[in-house]
Formats: structure tokens, C-alpha cells, sequence
């Protein structure tokens, strides 16, 4: 092992002072152009065009490639940011990464940012993304008291006449609608999003993971053609009530797992249920079951979005009965 002094003295024979200092610049833009290569690499123009065809009401892309693609592009840039934080002074290395152009929106960037400004305090939303990833419970913002207050209030909406309503949150919405659709009994579905903090909230606030809501399915029913335990039945079915936060890859607190209910009798016979399905499944389900707040009604290119086709146009059948296997795409 080389001492401390025959080091200097080796590096002062040799003359290569000079190139050490060189050699440490050519590292330093060795990384950069790494750096500025995973960027690229991380904006595709794939992602860009789906973005902008997302932006338009259409889906080129499964929630799977989106979440992914998000976390990635967030794990790059909060990495580039704490290296640049613990590097003290070597934030020339890995350069401020700017937010991308208006083509590439917050939402895919599993963090909120608002301007083309470098990104800083990376640490400050770290619960955010935790609660995005499914660790620990939803969290929610509150921007706006009173919208908060609408937020949290009752569904004020009414069932037509000799209907009642009741709410599903298990995990993406459109084939949750589809199961529903096909339950006999059932008179109307619409996929949108209830429990959060914010007044009228769209797809995109709910996708940054702050607002608290949850992709929910409004059923209405029947309850003389089919009973409260019925539609409970298909719940259980269609998802896996054991997993926090998540479904298959869609992650986050908006595909969390819930039964909201709108009278007593309901809250009774969903805590019943839960305890005879966990009984049969014999694992801990973290359901969570709540009186049913304000509805806010998704944007139209959700409703009944697999049973209209889709991006592709493949229709899915919402036939009463029909037990066709369910295929959830973007």
C-alpha cells in the first residue's frame, strides 16, 4: 500500500500534476454527457407525442408505461439534484436539470413543476412521493378550505326514483365501470373521483397524488333486481383488496381500495363482507370503508371508456351477464 509521500512524490517525477488536474475535467464532462444522455434518453419523443395526444382526450399509452415513465423521470431528476446538494460545490457535475419544454407536463414528472426553473429542494416533496409509490396513507393538500369543505361534504347528488346509489374505489376505473355495467340490476355507471381536499378536481391534479381522491365508480342500482351484497360480490372479485395503494402497476393513492357508502345498512353489510372475504382469503385486506363524500364526475373520454373502444376502438362488451374476460389498455 502506497504511503501518502511516496504518492506526491511519484506524481512529482512523473510530472503529471498537470494531468491529473485534466484528467479529473474530463470526469467531471464525462458525467455531464452522461447526464444530458439520460435525459435525452428519458424524453422520447414516444413519450412527448403521448402526452400531446393525452392532452386531446386520447391515450397512446397503457397507466402502466405512464407510471413508469413518470418515477423515472422523477428518480433522474431528484437524484441529479441530491448528488448536485451532497457533492458541496460539485453541482457543475450533474448541472441543474430544467423542467422540460410544455410538451412533457408535471404529471408525468411524478412531481409538481411549474415553470422551466431548475428543480430545487428535492427532499420537500418526498412524502408526496412516497404516498405515490403506496407507502403510508393518502395525503392531501388543502388549497382551499371551503372547496375542501364542498370536497368533504355528502354526495348532494339523487338517484332516479326507486335507485340508490353506491360508490367503488378498486384500483383503475374503467374496468371497474365495465364490471359494474355488466351486473344485472345496475341502471347507470360513472367513473370520476371522490374523498379528496380539492373542489372540481381533473384527472391531472388527481394524477400528482396530493388532492387525496380516488378513481371511484358511481353505481346506481336497483335494489329490487339486485341487492347492496351483490354489487359488494363483484368488488371483491375485480381487484385485490390486500394491496395498499396499488393494483397490479398502477401505483398511488388514487387506486386505493374502497367502499363508500351512503346509509347505514350499506356501511353494515360492507364491514360484514370484508370480514367474510378476508375469512375466505385468509390475508389482511386494508379496504378502507366511508361514508360517500362529493362526487365529482370524470372527464367524458372516461366514462364507460372500455366499453366505447378505447384509444383502439376495440369495443368490450357491457352486455348484462357477459362474462368475457376484461382487458384494461390505454
Amino acid at each position: 500500500m502506497l504511503s501518502f509521500q511516496s504518492t506526491r512524490k511519484r506524481i512529482r517525477r512523473s510530472g503529471r500534476a498537470g494531468k491529473r488536474t485534466r484528467r479529473l475535467s474530463r470526469n467531471e464532462q464525462s458525467v455531464e454527457r452522461i447526464s444530458k444522455s439520460l435525459w435525452r434518453r428519458a424524453r422520447l419523443r414516444y413519450l412527448e407525442g403521448a402526452l400531446s395526444r393525452h392532452d386531446q382526450g386520447e391515450y397512446s399509452f397503457s397507466k402502466t408505461e405512464y407510471t413508469f415513465y413518470g418515477y423515472f423521470l422523477g428518480f433522474i431528476m431528484s437524484g441529479a439534484s441530491v448528488l448536485g446538494v451532497l457533492g458541496h460545490g460539485c453541482a457543475h457535475i450533474l448541472p441543474p436539470i430544467a423542467a422540460p419544454s410544455a410538451r412533457i407536463h408535471s404529471r408525468a414528472l411524478g412531481f409538481s413543476v411549474r415553470s422551466s426553473r431548475s428543480v430545487a429542494s428535492p427532499m420537500a416533496n418526498l412524502g408526496g412521493w412516497l404516498s405515490k409509490l403506496g407507502v403510508g396513507p393518502a395525503t392531501a393538500r388543502v388549497r382551499d378550505p371551503e372547496g375542501a369543505k364542498i370536497a368533504q361534504g355528502p354526495d348532494d347528488d339523487a338517484p332516479a326514483p326507486g335507485q340508490e346509489f353506491a360508490q367503488f374505489g378498486a384500483g383503475c376505473f374503467w374496468g371497474v365501470e365495465l364490471a359494474f355495467q355488466r351486473t344485472p340490476g345496475v341502471t347507470k355507471t360513472e367513473v370520476g373521483y371522490s374523498q379528496g381536499t380539492v373542489h372540481n378536481p381533473s384527472y391531472e391534479d388527481v394524477c400528482n397524488g396530493d388532492t387525496g381522491h380516488s378513481e371511484v365508480v358511481r353505481v346506481q342500482y336497483n335494489p329490487k333486481e339486485t341487492s347492496f351484497s351483490s354489487l359488494l360480490d363483484v368488488f371483491w372479485d375485480r381487484h385485490d383488496p390486500t394491496t395498499l395503494n396499488r393494483q397490479g402497476n398502477d401505483v398511488g393513492t388514487q387506486y386505493r381500495s374502497g367502499i363508500y357508502f351512503y346509509h347505514p345498512e350499506q356501511e353494515k353489510a360492507a364491514r360484514e363482507s370484508m370480514q367474510k372475504h378476508e375469512e375466505k382469503i385468509k390475508r389482511k385486506i386494508v379496504t378502507e370503508i366511508l361514508p360517500a363524500t362529493k362526487f365529482y364526475r370524470a372527464e367524458e373520454y372516461h366514462q364507460q371508456y372500455l366499453a366505447k373502444g378505447g384509444r383502439s376502438g376495440f369495443r368490450q362488451s357491457a352486455e348484462k351477464g357477459c362474462n368475457d374476460p376484461i382487458r384494461c389498455y390505454g
